[in-house]
């Protein structure tokens, strides 16, 4: 028992499975293309390292180059009322923590339009909309804090607000939103590196037949694995979403029955 515990713990260890290295790959690739930047970098940064297939860590390694050369990120000064520099400030980058206190390094923001909320001890919150371009590095963004009327600290983000608090449907129907899209995207996966291998694999017939390079046929593999477990995971994904919709279906009857009088 202590040995198979020992040896699972090792294989943790030693990296990502094979599914998690091709769940990375394909994720990372979408999260890329959607300018989810941060997101892409994490993604890929799995797929690029060992043990991963050495076709999948040429990709990925290549993508995160493009990510980390692409990847905006702003630096906040804060200031007081009287023009005192503060550090125990917190960031909020769309409803989203990205730190709790300044220390001058920079903050990676994904492009586009975003909402930027900073908050400080025994000041009023402060609210910016900004659009974050592409490579836009170390931008710095200033913010100047007012005192609050009763001088009593403010609320984080993280703690609750009444009216921030998300309807109970709402909360309910997220996990649904990300298991079909995650199916959504699977089947998108499945299709397009199931009809590249078809096609690829015709091409190779057609002009090399059992002559062809190693590599070439490595490539053909390479993409009917991908689509084999992007297949896979859009059926786990799927049947899951059903679970949630009936689960979510059988609680809001329950709520209603309980609500009326």
């Amino acid at each position: 028992m202590l040995v198979v515990a020992a040896s699972s713990r090792l294989a943790l260890a030693d990296g990502p499975s094979k599914a998690e290295c091709i769940d990375a790959y394909t994720s990372g690739q979408q999260l890329k293309k959607k300018g989810q930047l941060r997101a892409a970098h994490d993604r890929l940064l799995v797929c690029s390292r060992d043990p991963c297939p050495t076709g999948l860590q040429a990709d990925c390694s290549e993508w995160l180059g493009e990510v980390q050369r692409i990847q905006p990120s702003i630096v906040v000064v804060a200031r007081d009322e009287s023009g005192r520099e503060l550090t125990d400030v917190r960031v909020i980058v769309d409803g989203v923590l990205a730190t709790s206190r300044l220390d001058g390094r920079s903050i990676a923001v994904d492009p586009g339009e975003r909402q930027l909320r900073f908050e400080t001890s025994g000041h009023e919150p402060v609210t910016q909309r900004t659009l974050i371009r592409e490579g836009e590095k170390a931008r710095e963004v200033q913010v100047r804090f007012v005192r609050g009327e009763s001088g009593a600290p403010i609320a984080g983000a993280s703690e609750a607000r009444s009216g921030d608090a998300p309807a109970p449907n709402e909360t309910a129907r997220w996990p649904v939103w990300l298991t079909g899209g995650v199916t959504v995207a699977a089947l998108g996966t499945f299709a397009g590196f199931g009809l590249a291998g078809v096609s690829q694999r015709s091409d190779l017939i057609a002009t090399c037949n059992h002559r062809c390079s190693t590599d070439d046929k490595d490539s053909v593999d390479r993409k009917f694995l991908v689509a084999d477990v992007a297949l896979g995971v859009a059926l786990i994904a799927g049947a899951a979403t059903v679970v949630l919709l009936l689960l979510n279906g059988s609680s809001s009857s329950s709520t209603s029955s309980a609500a009326a009088p």
